[in-house]
């Protein structure tokens, strides 16, 4: 009789802290290089990627990462000190094709990162929910702002 109220009592605790969590999707897409949002101005692109950086930290985004060289920033920013979910970003420039000393072709992807239910290997990339893709939308919308108000 012990075992079986144990079991039960067992069962509904269970089952409190599973719907106290909503379950999340993995994002199967690849966290990978998409087409340019903007193309900057610039004959450095350390310089650009300075100013670039820049825009992502004003917006609460800690760099984890600069490859000056290739002219990549990885940036995150938590949901709160010491939180395992948070927003990721890869932002890097390319020279423009066409007019190679003169612009850059800017880069962005964006994606969050949470812990998974069952998963070991940490937080890893899921869908975003609408509220969190907005978040992305905005940073993705004032580093355009940013590139298109340069000479």
């Amino acid at each position: 009789m012990r075992a079986v109220l144990l079991i039960a009592g067992l069962c509904g605790l269970a089952s409190q802290a599973l719907s106290a969590q909503l379950v999340r999707q993995r994002d199967p897409e690849p966290l990978e290089r998409p087409k340019p949002i903007a193309t900057i101005g610039s004959a450095s692109l350390r310089e650009a990627l300075t100013q670039l950086q820049g825009v992502l930290t004003a917006r609460g985004f800690t760099t984890v990462s600069v490859d000056w060289d290739r002219g990549e920033i990885s940036a995150i920013k938590r949901d709160a000190p010491g939180s395992e979910k948070s927003d990721h970003i890869l932002l890097w420039l390319e020279r423009d094709p066409v007019k190679p000393a003169e612009r850059a072709l800017v880069h962005f992807q964006w994606g969050r990162f949470e812990p998974f239910f069952g998963s070991t290997e940490g937080p890893v990339r899921v869908k975003a929910w609408p509220e969190e893709l907005a978040r992305g939308v905005a940073v993705q919308d004032s580093l355009v702002a940013f590139a298109v108000s340069r000479p």
